[in-house]
């Protein structure tokens, strides 16, 4: 998916020097970052029962990851906006089927 957004938007890079290849827009580090560090968030969050603490590190880390991009010259922080955008709403589409499966197991348990 980002790939083919960067391919359709072809927005170019920062005009420093940096060593990245392709295209600007979306940041993919920043979109990847977010996904990994919520569903790592929300998986641990079933384990040791205190979401908070999770979630905001997750935030933070996903923050700090896009704003590394933004200070390396290898994004706009428009890109890097929209990679966490994007990011959000691919985690929030993955943890609600999650949710929906682990209803789903708890109902077919209370059932036997």
């Amino acid at each position: 998916m980002n790939k083919a957004l960067k391919e359709w938007i072809a927005r170019e890079r920062p005009p420093f020097p940096h060593r990245e290849d392709g295209f600007s827009f979306v940041s993919g580090h920043a979109m990847v970052g977010i996904i990994f560090y919520l569903l790592f968030a929300y998986f641990m969050s079933f384990y040791a029962g205190t979401t908070v603490i999770f979630y905001t590190a997750a935030l933070m880390l996903g923050f700090l990851s896009g704003m590394s991009r933004v200070a390396d010259n290898a994004h706009y922080a428009t890109d890097v906006l929209a990679g966490w955008l994007l990011g959000g709403g691919v985690f929030l589409f993955i943890a609600f089927f999650l949710n929906r499966q682990i209803i789903q197991q708890a109902n077919r348990k209370s059932y036997r």
